[in-house]
């Protein structure tokens, strides 16, 4: 507790030719907190003959700026050449609130002392006066709260506390993590290939640099670790930039593609003669990854490429390709009494289109029709030395005639074998 009696004014007092001068006294009880409890108090002092009676009990109220209260004076008789002093404190005390650095302000005012012995009023009032404020101040100091916002991102750091008069450090900086603006789909057509890739997922992001504190008390703002000595419990706010960025991706790697095959039938027909099996031929088409066409710009993007979306997009696989072909060889086959002279695609035909032994290479289903010539019965003669097989022919209405020997077998004429 601290206790300071505080005489912060003059004044006088006059009883015939008696003249008392007075001070008027503060007088600081105790202290809890921000609260001072105080009384109000004068004191008067003459040197000569007392005025009052001595060993004469005098009642009083002290009537202060404050607050008033009473009590009982002893006024003792002195001799002419001692110094006579009567303090008059009041026995009631006023609570007054000191302000955040514990000074407490007594403004200018007047103290009065009335006096009475039993009930009859002896010396009327006295005065004393305070010319100018006094003030006074304990161990109190007033202790300020500092909280802390986050302004929308991370987290906000622990509240602090200062006591008037000193300063502290404030918190520093937070971070914050990335806030997702917008997300954006990429996804794959194989457009024949074998497999689609997975789609991709990229993102329109938002990243958060704490750029000072912002104060709710005053409106000033503070960087983060800033030394703070206002004398103000507040709020202290973050405040942030913030950077807009697009993320990347990898285009899939080239993809394969299935070659497209169509099989062709080579059909012989022998036309009598023995028959054969038929042949097939293949049309092969390959295809080769090119690019990634991508629907965004109308582009075209390489396999394993890195880009950066800022929208949903589509990327569709496109191909290049090569046509093979296989061939085969025309067959050959047998039939009595004929020669094999080739083979058609029209059963109709005389002449031929392929020989045997041939290569071809169609392009569609092929139907073929063996082309004979009749070599009818074999005559041989002897000839120049050797026998040798001749073609018997006649001549019937103005025309030869390949002509076959019959014989003549089981009563009936056939042409012979």
């Amino acid at each position: 507790m601290a206790q300071n009696n505080g005489w912060i004014g003059t004044g006088s007092y006059t009883s015939g030719t008696k003249k008392y001068n007075t001070s008027v006294k503060l007088e600081w009880v105790s202290e809890s907190g921000a609260t001072l409890n105080v009384k109000t108090g004068m004191r008067l002092t003459r040197t000569g003959t007392s005025r009052f009676a001595a060993g004469s009990q005098y009642n009083y109220t002290v009537a202060g700026v404050y607050r008033s209260g009473s009590g009982t004076v002893n006024m003792a008789q002195s001799s002419s050449s001692s110094t006579e002093t009567h303090n008059l404190i009041s026995n009631m005390y006023q609570s007054v609130t000191v302000n955040a650095g514990g000074y407490y302000v007594y403004a200018a005012g007047t103290i009065k002392a009335n006096f009475k012995t039993n009930s009859t009023s002896y010396c009327g009032t006295i005065t004393g006066s305070s010319s100018s404020a006094y003030t006074h101040r304990g161990s109190y100091r007033a202790t300020y709260t500092i909280s802390y916002a986050n302004g929308g991102y991370g987290t906000a750091p622990a509240a602090q506390s200062k006591t008037w008069g000193t300063a502290i450090t404030l918190r520093g900086g937070i971070t914050a993590g990335n806030t997702t603006l917008q997300t954006f789909t990429t996804s794959y057509v194989a457009n024949g290939g074998s497999s689609t890739p997975s789609t991709n997922t990229t993102y329109n992001t938002q990243s958060h640099t704490f750029s000072k504190w912002y104060s709710s008390a005053t409106g000033s703002t503070f960087a983060g670790g800033a030394s703070y000595s206002q004398e103000y419990t507040t709020t202290m706010t973050a405040q942030w930039s913030h950077t807009a960025s697009l993320t990347s991706m990898t285009t899939s790697p080239a993809i394969s593609r299935s070659s497209d095959v169509t099989t062709y039938n080579v059909n012989y027909n022998p036309m009598g003669g023995t028959s054969i099996t038929n042949g097939k031929t293949q049309k092969t088409i390959a295809y080769s990854f090119q690019n990634w066409y991508y629907s965004v710009n109308g582009g075209q993007i390489p396999a394993s490429t890195t880009i950066t979306p800022s929208s949903n997009g589509t990327l569709t696989a496109l191909w290049s390709n090569s046509t093979s072909y296989s061939n085969t060889t025309i067959q050959s086959t047998t039939k009595h009494r004929a020669e094999l002279l080739g083979w058609d695609t029209s059963s109709e035909a005389t002449t031929v289109v392929y020989e045997v032994g041939d290569v071809i290479t169609p392009t569609s289903d092929v139907e073929l029709y063996a082309v004979w010539k009749n070599t009818g019965g074999l005559v041989r003669i002897y000839h120049n030395g050797g026998w040798k097989n001749y073609t018997p022919y006649v001549y019937n209405n103005g025309t030869w005639k390949m002509a076959s020997p019959y014989i003549y077998n089981n009563g009936t004429w056939k042409a012979s074998n």
